[in-house]
């Protein structure tokens, strides 16, 4: 059932694999011409891609430095991984049963308050937040590279994700258009 043609409550409506093809069954509106099961696998895919990241992370850390010496601080560093810390956990909460790691929304709503106030993507915010205190810490430019690396992957993922919820959900788009991608103001759709 959609907006445009709602089902009376006493209508049986046959299911739509049993009525048409699956390609026809998915909404005129879809973000990507990917079929269903093309855009999970993407989705999942991409969040395959985000783990490894956290990973070398992590592992850039604690390699032997490369390149010039990079100052390092462990007390910004605890302070910079807290900070990341406190904003996941306060913006997983507010996000609640919406959580999800795919970029694919799981239709459980959308959430416009708390940190996603001031941003649209928070956890990502976070989780840059205390990668960057972890390559503060360990003070080498290869956690640096990683940690920009996850940036732009970020920002990548979060393109895609947004394509996504502004075709499930109709008032995405005016949020976007209000609310920053990861820091507040900077990144507003236009």
């Amino acid at each position: 059932m959609n907006a445009t043609s709602p089902v009376p409550p006493d209508a049986n409506p046959a299911p739509a694999s049993a009525a048409t093809p699956a390609s026809a069954a998915a909404p005129a509106s879809a973000a990507t011409p990917a079929t269903p099961r093309t855009a999970v696998i993407r989705a999942w895919t991409l969040v395959g891609v985000q783990a490894l990241l956290f990973a070398a992370v992590v592992v850039a850390a604690v390699l032997p430095a490369w390149g010039p010496a990079v100052p390092s601080s462990l007390v910004l560093s605890l302070v910079i991984v807290l900070m990341g810390a406190v904003l996941l956990l306060v913006a997983g909460r507010r996000l609640g049963a919406s959580l999800t790691p795919s970029p694919l929304p799981n239709g459980r709503g959308l959430v416009g308050s708390g940190p996603y106030r001031w941003v649209r993507h928070p956890i990502y915010t976070a989780v840059i937040l205390a990668c960057l205190g972890v390559a503060v810490g360990a003070g080498n430019l290869q956690t640096y590279a990683v940690v920009a690396a996850l940036v732009v992957f970020f920002a990548f993922k979060a393109r895609l994700e947004e394509r996504h919820l502004v075709a499930t959900y109709d008032g995405y788009a005016h949020y976007a258009r209000r609310v920053g991608r990861f820091v507040p103001g900077v990144g507003r759709i236009r």
